[in-house]
C-alpha cells in the first residue's frame, strides 16, 4: 500500500464507505487498517477554500483523529442490508415503468378494450394482460373482440 511509505497506517478516514468508498474500505479492512466513515465536507466552507483533494484528505484525517468519524467494520446488519437494496430499487423502478407503459397503451386502445381493465388494480391488470395472446394479425376488429372476451 503506497501510503505505508509515509509510516504505519492504523486508521483511515473514508468518505462514502457504503457507496463509492466501499471497495477502498474493504481493501483497508483486509490490510488490518481501521476504517472510519468521514462525512462529506461542508459545501459552503469547501467553496471558500476551493476544491482540493489534499485539503479534503487533511479534513478527513482531522475528523478521524478528533473522534468525529464513525468506525466501520465492513460487516454486520447494516452492511448486509445494503447489499440487496440496489437490486430492490432497480426492480421497483422497472415495475413502475412497466405499469406506466401498460396504462399508456390502454389509453390509446379501442374503447371496448380499455373499459374493463380501467377498473382493475395493477396486479389484476397484469394477470389479465398475460392471458391475452398475440392476435393473428388478420383482422384488428376481431382481435379487439377476442381481447374483450378474454377480459371477462
Amino acid at each position: 500500500m503506497w501510503v505505508r511509505k509515509r509510516g504505519t497506517v492504523r486508521r483511515a478516514g473514508v468518505e462514502g464507505t457504503g457507496t463509492f468508498g466501499a471497495g477502498l474500505s474493504r481493501y483497508l479492512l483486509a490490510q488490518q487498517v481501521a476504517v472510519y466513515e468521514v462525512k462529506r465536507p461542508n459545501r459552503s466552507a469547501r467553496r471558500l477554500l476551493g476544491k482540493s483533494d489534499p485539503l479534503d484528505a487533511q479534513a478527513a484525517a482531522r475528523a478521524v483523529l478528533s473522534g468525529r468519524a464513525r468506525a466501520k467494520s465492513g460487516d454486520g446488519p447494516v452492511h448486509s442490508a445494503r447489499i440487496p437494496k440496489p437490486a430492490k430499487d432497480s426492480a421497483v423502478k422497472a415495475r413502475t415503468q412497466a405499469i406506466s407503459r401498460l396504462k399508456a397503451v390502454l389509453v390509446i386502445a379501442a374503447p371496448a378494450l380499455r373499459e374493463r381493465p380501467s377498473s382493475l388494480g395493477n396486479r389484476e391488470l397484469f394477470r389479465a394482460c398475460a392471458r391475452l395472446g398475440p392476435g393473428d394479425g388478420e383482422d384488428d376488429e376481431d382481435a379487439v373482440a377476442q381481447a374483450v372476451h378474454r377480459w371477462e
